[in-house]
This record gives structure tokens, sequence and C-alpha cells, in this order.
């Protein structure tokens, strides 16, 4: 499956020359079953919520951490980022933009992940991913198919005009708990 986006500036920046090839991301399969994935992903308590994005905060990351672990998959990885474009919206547009451009982060996201995957939102403009049943090269897929689904989806800014969503990833490793 080939991923590009239309709109692009034309001029050979890193992300339009790549047409990148990445595989669709398979969802999570049990580890000692070779029946369909089981969702892992069930609905966040309210206090598991972060209030901006709807995503889970840091409280439903350890839930969903503690309750992947239980169900018994095989391995996970978890991975956080940032998204480098926060500060200068906020800066140049207020906090009320700059948490509308978090929600609009979370919701071009969502679109991304598996079933069993979990996208958390840590604070300020910081995420965290864990992924079900995948290792660090896959991982670093899918923060690659999120930078570029971000750069295809400009975030428009009220007053007119749009700004590029930009992320940075941190180090990623094997979930505590889980098989690397």
């Amino acid at each position: 499956m080939r991923h590009s986006c239309a709109g692009g500036t034309g001029k050979g920046t890193a992300v339009e020359s790549m047409l990148l090839t990445i595989p669709p991301h398979r969802t999570a399969t049990h580890a000692t079953s070779s029946a369909p994935p089981l969702p892992v992903f069930e609905p966040a308590a309210p206090d598991e919520l972060d209030p901006i994005t709807g995503l889970r905060n840091n409280i439903g990351l350890l839930r969903y951490h503690d309750r992947l672990i239980h169900t018994g998959f095989a391995t996970a990885s978890i991975g956080a980022f940032r998204v480098d474009s926060y500060d200068i919206v906020r800066r140049r547009h207020g906090d009320t933009i700059g948490n509308m451009l978090l929600a609009f982060v979370s919701t071009i996201l969502l679109k991304e992940l598996g079933t069993d995957d979990c996208l958390a939102h840590s604070g300020e403009g910081e995420f965290i991913l864990m992924l079900a049943n995948q290792n660090a090269d896959g991982l670093h897929s899918m923060l690659a198919r999120f930078s570029l689904a971000l750069f295809c989806h400009p975030f428009p800014l009220p007053a007119g005009g749009s700004e590029r969503v930009r992320i940075s990833s941190r180090d990623s490793a094997p979930a505590a708990g889980a098989a690397a």
C-alpha cells in the first residue's frame, strides 16, 4: 500500500519525496490463540480520559497496560512523541487554539491505530503510544505513519491559513512486563 498526500508544496521536501511504502498496521492477535483479535481498548472510565483530546490520560494508559499484560499479549512497544508545532501555535494564537491543535492531532492519529493499540495524551504537547504485539520496528513504522498523516493534514487556523504539524519521537522500548 502506498501512502502519499495531495496538496504538497511540490518543492521536494523530505516527506514529500519519500513516498513511503508502509504496510497497513495489523491488529494485534491474542498470543495463545489463532482466533480473531480480542479488543483490549475497551471504553475508558471518566477518570482515565484527557479532557482536551478525549484520549486516555496517564492513569488510563497504566490501566490499559495492565489489561494488555493480563490478556496475554506476547509483546508490546511503547514510545513517546511531541507535537513540535504545539508551542508555536500556542505562543502565536493562545491556549485555546493550542488545545484545538491537540484535539485535531488526536483525531488524525486515531485513524492510524489498530483496535488493540493505545494513544494517550500525557500533557502539553506530549503523547504516548503503546502498540500491542509490535516490536520497536513496528513502533517506528507507526510513528512514520503518524508523521505522514499529519503532514497530509495541516491544522486549519480559525483566523484563516493553516499550520503544518510536525512531531518528534523519543526513544522507544518494549513495555514493562512484555517480552521484547
